[in-house]
């Protein structure tokens, strides 16, 4: 160690030491620089290879034009034994080394791979120099081997290490020490390496001039070669991060207006609950929906509806999200959605922002001489009052904005009265999944003759055993799937399955299914029922399907169009509930049913109210002038039985005869003889 310190100190020009040092520092740093870029993710292919070869290229000049300088810095090189071909050679053997060893390190996986990539590397910067070292020795010099053996592991484990900590694989080493790593192996071996040969010549003190300026040659090549190297890595890594800057402004951008989509949105949104954490500050999370857009496109086109959210957009930016402070920020969530943020002191504030919304998603607006009238619904949720996550004010505005109506188009929310909508869209979802994977199944009631207790159809009930809440009854998920457009894909399943039960049934017996407003206001229910027939391959004159009177009434056109193509079919038609209606004997002139379904609160009440006996009378005297059978709902003590097959009641359905069952439970059934009880 003392003579490595004594070469350092007084066999060598400073001046030229520290230029050998500059070089060193630099190409390390900037060819470690291009390594990296060579590993990262995006680099494939031929683009890896070019990063690996540069990298090499830079590495190689640096190694080589730090020996070159060095040595000519140490007191008593004769410039002239290192000719032009040896130079040549050793730069060759240095770039080709350094590429070795980061290809190595750069394109095979495993730890292992960088450690043996450095080593190369580091085998590289020996093998360099000693071939230069060996070509221009004096015949008087004589080489300690011990001295050379110690270089040359110093200069691999540096190596090694050094790699190592570039691709993380050595675990105690961060990536930032690479470069000193690599600054070590090369300048360890020049002074080790010199130390190694000792000659017997005197030596001059100071170095020529022509020693002096083929080192500031070689180091201006060097120099410009680590330069252009470096520059290429900040140029590439510029153009990233431009590119970068504009793919998270697309990210975080909605295409069509310009705002800030739903990730930009609650970005900002993280942004407002941080500074408010900081200035317990007070600020509401606005929810928006323009109520009319659905119809707007069907009129006119998804083109004319994408200039209408534009304009929306415009005006919400122009007189909502104008405010320079930041306080007030709008933003489109999707669709004909949109999401605002207010900071605000006083209830005041908050008000006059919200009548600003409405304002906006309320006038007219007139394109390419169309005018359209648009409206919207807005929930409203406050931090920190409503929440303190930012998930949960969207969805809590969202939930607020979901109870607007037309009359009251603006909500708050209301965490007791809105617990219950969150439930139901999480009963919705959870229903929507039981479709998907089977887990519903149809249940059926029988529906006998009152006459002689003969069986003459079954009514399919849906049921639902939920694998965490058990069983749900229908009056629950049906309002939900209803309220969440549920409603058709639950109906379609029915009829389905309904007709592949009946058609395995022994005998003929009907299956009645019931059919929402919804479905029936869909132009192809016709055509759905028809495909079940077919699929099923049972007769259309075993099923029946059921509806109510507001089914009716909600589109009578439409409906009476429907119930029109369902007859033609060859299925027969029941009015559900009857009695419950306001329309009832207008509905029966419209339309030749086949069935008149008595409600049950009448049969509840039939035994101890004479006006319940009067209208289930009533109802039965229609059916016989119109020629249209009754069947009696809700028949549950032989009492009901008895009166009402004494009045001249057609059929009944109800406990008394049997419960809803599963389609296992169906075969063989036959019904119990009820009309000898009572």
């Amino acid at each position: 160690m003392m003579a490595v310190l004594t070469f350092i100190g007084g066999k060598h020009d400073h001046g030229l030491l520290l230029l050998a040092a500059m070089l060193c520092v630099a190409g390390s740093v900037a060819a470690l620089r291009l390594f990296s870029r060579a590993v990262t993710a995006d680099a494939r292919g031929l683009e890896r290879h070019a990063w690996l070869f540069l990298a090499a290229v830079v590495a190689g000049f640096a190694i080589w034009c730090t020996h070159y300088v060095a040595t000519l810095a140490y007191v008593g090189t004769d410039p002239d034994a290192h000719g032009p071909g040896l130079a040549a050679v050793s730069l060759l053997v240095a770039i080709g080394g350094a590429y070795a060893g980061f290809a190595i390190a750069a394109l095979r996986t495993g730890r292992r791979a960088s450690w043996a990539g450095g080593a190369v590397l580091g085998l590289t910067i020996g093998v360099m120099h000693y071939l230069g070292a060996f070509a221009a020795e004096a015949e008087s010099t004589h080489w300690h081997l011990s001295y050379i053996v110690a270089s040359l592991l110093m200069v691999l484990l540096f190596g090694a290490l050094a790699l190592a900590a570039a691709r993380g694989a050595a675990r105690t080493l961060p990536s930032w020490i690479a470069a000193p790593l690599l600054i070590a192996a090369i300048s360890s071996l020049h002074f080790t390496s010199v130390t190694a040969a000792e000659t017997f010549h005197a030596l001059p003190y100071k170095s020529s001039e022509g020693t002096e300026v083929l080192a500031i040659a070689a180091a201006l090549v060097g120099l410009v070669v680590i330069a252009a190297g470096a520059m290429s890595w900040l140029i590439d890594a510029r153009l990233r991060q431009t590119l970068g800057d504009k793919l998270s402004m697309m990210a975080l951008t909605d295409p069509l207006t310009g705002l800030p989509n739903r990730a930009g949105f609650e970005a900002l949104l993280a942004e407002k609950i941080a500074w408010a954490q900081q200035t317990q500050a007070r600020f509401a999370v606005v929810s928006i929906d323009m109520d009319r857009f659905d119809g707007i496109n069907d009129s006119y086109g998804h083109l004319f509806g994408d200039l209408v959210l534009r304009a929306v957009s415009a005006r919400l930016s122009d007189g909502v999200g104008s405010e320079s402070d930041g306080s007030e920020r709008v933003g489109r969530l999707g669709g004909d959605e949109f999401g605002a943020l207010k900071r605000y002191s006083t209830q005041a504030e908050l008000t006059l922002f919200l009548a600003r919304i409405r304002e906006a998603c309320s006038r007219p607006i007139e394109i390419e001489g169309v005018r359209v009238e648009i409206a919207a619904s807005v929930g409203v949720a406050v931090y920190p009052d409503d929440s303190q996550s930012a998930d949960m004010l969207v969805n809590n505005a969202a939930l607020a904005r979901s109870r607007a109506t037309g009359d009251t188009p603006l909500c708050f929310y209301d965490g007791c009265v809105d617990e219950v909508v969150r439930k139901q869209r999480s009963l919705a979802s959870d229903l929507r999944l039981a479709i998907q994977r089977g887990q519903l199944q149809l249940f059926y009631q029988p529906q006998t003759s009152l006459r002689d207790g003969a069986l003459v159809g079954f009514e399919s009930l849906a049921r639902w055993n939920h694998p965490v809440r058990g069983p749900i009854s229908p009056a629950e998920f049906i309002p939900a799937a209803e309220k969440h457009g549920l409603i058709g894909t639950l109906g379609d399943w029915a009829l389905r399955q309904a007709c592949e039960d009946a058609a395995r049934w022994s005998g003929s017996p009907k299956v009645a299914v019931n059919v929402s407003p919804m479905q029936l206001a869909d132009p192809d229910l016709p055509q759905r029922i028809h495909e079940a027939l077919i699929t099923a391959r049972l007769a259309p004159s075993r099923v029946e399907i059921e509806l109510t009177e507001s089914a009716i009434m909600a589109d009578r056109t439409q409906a009476l169009h429907a119930l029109r193509q369902i007859k033609a079919l060859g299925v027969a038609v029941a009015l559900d509930d009857f009695g419950t209606g306001y329309s009832s004997l207008e509905v029966l002139g419209s339309f030749p049913f086949d069935k008149i379904k008595l409600d049950r609160c009448f049969v509840a009440r039939i035994e101890q109210s004479g006006q319940a006996l009067g209208i289930v009378r009533a109802v039965l005297a229609i059916g016989r002038t119109l020629g249209i059978p009754v069947l009696a709902e809700g028949i549950e003590t032989p009492a009901q039985y008895s009166i009402l097959r004494a009045e001249g009641c057609a059929m009944g359905q109800g406990y008394l005869m049997g419960r809803p069952m599963p389609q296992p439970q169906l075969d063989g059934y036959t019904p119990g003889d009820v009309r000898r009880v009572g």
